[in-house]
């Protein structure tokens, strides 16, 4: 009896090896793909902050070896792109292959508030912003009085710019529509700077597309969709290196 039972013994201990060892060898893989992509984002975007890559499919790292990465989720932070500072950066490519493609994906970034005024007017520039919870707010002081006054404006985007369009102003508890502040007495200057401005977002990467805007505690928080794309530029040094493209570039 124990003799029959010596094969399904070595058989099942066999399996388990060979899924230990698939195991390992997935992580392993895992590992290196990651610690290559990672690489590409710091080469290519520059970040100040820390770089974070995760493989989220099952076995993704035993994929590479057929040529894909399946979902990468990729965290950055502290980029400078197109002269715009952006923080917080969470892109999900997916479908990205060794060779540089993607069957698209998203991403969201925040532009904070101190890398937004220097996009702005000097008079802009140097109002505090924040939010109302709806609306991105600026508040300065008004003249001599040193009462605040806080400026309402409705953020609206394109593919490639958002745009801060002025629509209220608040002054001792008293709101008035910008269209009104002329006709008060000395309004007429401050009217003169409640036009609409618009910060582009020129060049962004791999075709991203801006879909929405909104401001909250800490900056404008953007949310970017990234199409399919097959003609991403790979870095030199292999295969891996050349889906690390794809990812760094969103």
């Amino acid at each position: 009896m124990k003799l029959r039972r010596t094969p399904v013994i070595i058989a099942t201990a066999l399996a388990a090896a060979g899924a230990i060892t698939a195991g390992i060898s997935d992580i392993l893989v895992t590992g290196t793909a990651q610690q290559r992509i990672a690489h590409a984002v710091r080469h290519k975007l520059h970040p100040s902050g820390a770089v974070t890559v995760r493989l989220t499919d099952a076995l993704a790292g035993l994929d590479t070896l057929t040529g894909t990465f399946g979902t990468v989720r990729v965290t950055a932070d502290g980029i400078q792109h197109a002269g715009l500072r952006l923080s917080n950066i969470v892109a999900t490519l997916h479908g990205v292959t060794t060779h540089g493609s993607t069957t698209g994906g998203s991403a969201s970034a925040t532009v904070p508030y101190t890398a937004l005024s220097r996009h702005l007017d000097a008079a802009a520039a140097l109002m505090t912003m924040g939010t109302d919870g709806t609306d991105l707010t600026l508040t300065t002081t008004a003249g001599s009085s040193g009462l605040p006054l806080t400026v309402t404006a409705r953020i609206t985007t394109t593919a490639h710019s958002i745009t801060l369009t002025p629509t209220t102003v608040s002054f001792l508890g008293r709101a008035l529509p910008v269209s009104a502040v002329a006709d008060t007495p000395g309004g007429a200057g401050l009217a003169s700077g409640l036009t609409p401005h618009t910060v582009a977002l020129a060049g962004l990467p791999a075709g991203a597309r801006l879909t929405s805007a909104r401001p909250d505690h800490t900056g404008v928080a953007l949310q970017l969709t990234i199409p399919a794309t097959s003609k991403l530029v790979a870095l030199p040094g292999g295969p891996g290196d050349a889906g690390c493209t794809a990812t760094a570039q969103a």
